[in-house]
């Protein structure tokens, strides 16, 4: 059986690593990512959601991803 103590460390480090993306019409951000291809994959469905595409725009620190809400995506029902 797995002790409390170690269930409750598995989950703190599974939460550290959940990225929240934040943004709106126009941009979002996505932290802990490595690279601006890992950041699309949550980037490009908020941008969607205004029926926007995600542009890359840059990094910001080792691992924060920046992009642009662009015309051309295809909007998804919420």
């Amino acid at each position: 059986m797995i002790k409390p103590t170690a269930l409750s460390l598995f989950f703190a480090l599974l939460a550290g690593c959940i990225m929240h993306t934040r943004g709106d019409a126009d941009s979002v951000t996505v932290p802990n990512v490595t690279s601006a291809s890992e950041g699309l994959y949550n980037a490009d469905p908020h941008c969607a959601q205004f029926g926007k595409a995600a542009s890359f725009k840059r990094m910001t620190g080792a691992s924060t991803a920046m992009y642009d809400c662009v015309p051309g995506g295809v909007a998804r029902p919420q």
